[in-house]
């Protein structure tokens, strides 16, 4: 298997900013290399992905809430496995939900893994190390129909 490259260049959809400035903190403090790009719901998500003009224009992960305003995340995951292009890039689902439903959603809409939104930075400390972990393990790629490759509780 390849090297991963040092730095990830992941997109985050997430409507709250404080979600988002936590997570840019945890990143920068655990020393995980990420070029950030948040989009604060689905249409701007789906904007910014089509914008690409190159492979190499693309993230190379996607970090995906479930609640959004408008075009909810599984509908957005769903647009995401009709689009040839995009359908296997990997999608982490970080959402305020546990209820099973929303992780059978995400699950049949082959998401990569799926975690729950920690309450403390903390919290946001041990997701930013998991995530790096998922990283350079090499995060799966989706394939139609797979399984995620964790699910957890707020620490």
């Amino acid at each position: 298997m390849p090297a991963r490259p040092a730095t990830l260049r992941l997109l985050l959809v997430e409507d709250h900013a404080q979600d988002v400035r936590l997570l840019q903190e945890a990143f920068r403090e655990t020393g995980f290399a990420v070029d950030l790009q948040a989009c604060p719901d689905a249409e701007a998500a789906w904007k910014a992905l089509q914008a690409a003009q190159r492979p190499a224009d693309l993230p190379q992960a996607i970090l995906l809430d479930l609640n959004l305003p408008g075009t909810s995340g599984h509908e957005f995951l769903a647009r995401l496995n009709q689009d040839a292009r995009l359908r296997a890039l990997p999608v982490v689902v970080l959402t305020s939900s546990n209820h099973p439903s929303d992780v059978e959603r995400a699950r049949a809409g082959a998401a990569s893994a799926y975690f729950l939104k920690p309450l403390t930075l903390a919290g946001y400390l041990t997701l930013a190390g998991e995530l790096q972990t998922l990283w350079r393990n090499g995060l799966p790629r989706r394939p139609s129909a797979a399984r995620p490759a964790g699910h957890r509780a707020n620490p």
